[in-house]
C-alpha cells in the first residue's frame, strides 16, 4: 500500500517532520494545531496536503516505518549467513528502540493496537516475511534449532532482546516520581555490554 499526498516542495515535508518530532517528544497523537504549529504551517495548508488528519497519520507512520526498515537492512554483512545476518537484524531492532523509544513505541502501537492497525497489516506482515525467510534459511544451514516455528523464534528474539527496554521505559514513564524508581533506573537493560550479552544469550539458546 503506498500513500502519496499532494505534490509539493517544502510544506507537506515540514508538516511531517513536525509529527516525527513530536512522536519522538512522547506525543502519539499530536493535534493538528501542534503539527503546524512545530512546522509554522498555517492549519489551511494542512488541510490543502493531506485533508483530514488520518490521512496525515498514515503518511507520517509510512515515514517512520520505512526510516525503520531501512535501518535494519542496513547492514555489511549481507552476504553472510543467515544466522549472522538475523543478529544483525534484531541488533538493530533493539538500538532502535534504545535510542528512538518513543518513535518505536508509536510503531509498535501502531502495528498492533491501534484503532488504525488495519492499515499497516502490509507493513507488519512484509517486515516479518523477510525475518522468517532468514530465520528458516538459518534453521536449514543448521545454525538454529528447528524444532520451533519461525514466529515463535521471531516472538522469543524480541522477548528476550527488546522487551526488557519496553518495559522499563514503560514503568519509568508512569511511575516516574515514585521512590523506587531511582533503583529501577540503575537496571542497564540498554548500554552496548548488556545488548551484546543479552544477543548472545538469545542465539545460545537457539543453537540445535
Amino acid at each position: 500500500m503506498i500513500i502519496i499526498g499532494r505534490k509539493s516542495r517544502n510544506t507537506d515535508q515540514a508538516l511531517i517532520k513536525a509529527g516525527i518530532e513530536l512522536i519522538a517528544q512522547g506525543n502519539y497523537d499530536p493535534t493538528v494545531r501542534a503539527i503546524c504549529t512545530l512546522a509554522n504551517v498555517n492549519q489551511g495548508m494542512f488541510v490543502y496536503y493531506f485533508g483530514f488528519k488520518e490521512e496525515y497519520m498514515k503518511v507520517l507512520f509510512q515515514k517512520i516505518y520505512e526510516d525503520y526498515l531501512s535501518k535494519l537492512q542496513d547492514y555489511p554483512e549481507k552476504d553472510a549467513k543467515a544466522a549472522i545476518q538475523l543478529q544483525q537484524i534484531f541488533y538493530r531492532m533493539t538500538k532502535y528502540f534504545i535510542e528512538n523509544f518513543n518513535t518505536a513505541n508509536f510503531l509498535t502501537e501502531a502495528l498492533y493496537h491501534s484503532k488504525a492497525a488495519s492499515y499497516f497489516t502490509n507493513y507488519r506482515v512484509q517486515h516479518f516475511i523477510f525475518v522468517r525467510t532468514l530465520i528458516e534459511q538459518a534453521q536449514r544451514e543448521g545454525d538454529i534449532c528447528s524444532d520451533m516455528n519461525s514466529y515463535e523464534i521471531y516472538t522469543t528474539l524480541q522477548s528476550i532482546l527488546i522487551q526488557p527496554i519496553i518495559i522499563k521505559n514503560n514503568i519509568l514513564q508512569q511511575h516516574k516520581n515514585e521512590p523506587l524508581m531511582d533503583k529501577l533506573k540503575l537496571i542497564d537493560v540498554s548500554s552496548e555490554s548488556s545488548l551484546q550479552k543479552r544477543l548472545r544469550v538469545a542465539f545460545k539458546g537457539l543453537r540445535p
